[in-house]
C-alpha cells in the first residue's frame, strides 16, 4: 500500500490518533495541540516522542466539519505515571503476594479492601 500515512487503520476508527511530538511536557503539548485540526472524532492523541508516550484527552468543537481547531487538551497519562498502578487509578489497591504462589494471603487483603470500601461506603 503506497502512499498510506502511519494513522492508517484498516478497522473502523476509535476515537485514537497516534502523532510523533517534539515534547512531552504538558505546557509544549498544549502549544503545539491548541489550535491544530484533528479529525471530527478524535478523542485521545498519543503523543510519542522515542520510546515514551503521553495520553492526551483532546476537546474540539463537534460539527458537521471533518476537522475541527483542538480547544483545549487534558494530559491524562506522562511518560512519568507507571502504566501499571499509580496515578493513573487513583483508587486501586495493590494486593501482592506475601511468597511466590501464595494467593491465599493476596485474596484476603483483596477482600479486606473490597470489605473497608463496602463498610466507607454505606
Amino acid at each position: 500500500m503506497t502512499g498510506v500515512g502511519p494513522n492508517f487503520i484498516a478497522r473502523p476508527y476509535r476515537g485514537v490518533s497516534v502523532q510523533e511530538a517534539g515534547s512531552l511536557d504538558e505546557a509544549d503539548l498544549r502549544a503545539w495541540l491548541v489550535g491544530r485540526p484533528v479529525y471530527r472524532r478524535t478523542e485521545f492523541i498519543v503523543a510519542v516522542r522515542d520510546c515514551e508516550r503521553a495520553v492526551v484527552q483532546v476537546t474540539h468543537d463537534v460539527g458537521d466539519a471533518i476537522v475541527a481547531p483542538v480547544r483545549d487538551i487534558r494530559v491524562l497519562a506522562s511518560p512519568d505515571v507507571d502504566w501499571r498502578w499509580g496515578s493513573w487509578y487513583a483508587n486501586t489497591h495493590v494486593c501482592t503476594q506475601d511468597e511466590p504462589g501464595n494467593w491465599f494471603g493476596a485474596i484476603a487483603k483483596a477482600l479486606e479492601v473490597m470489605r473497608t470500601e463496602v463498610l466507607a461506603a454505606a
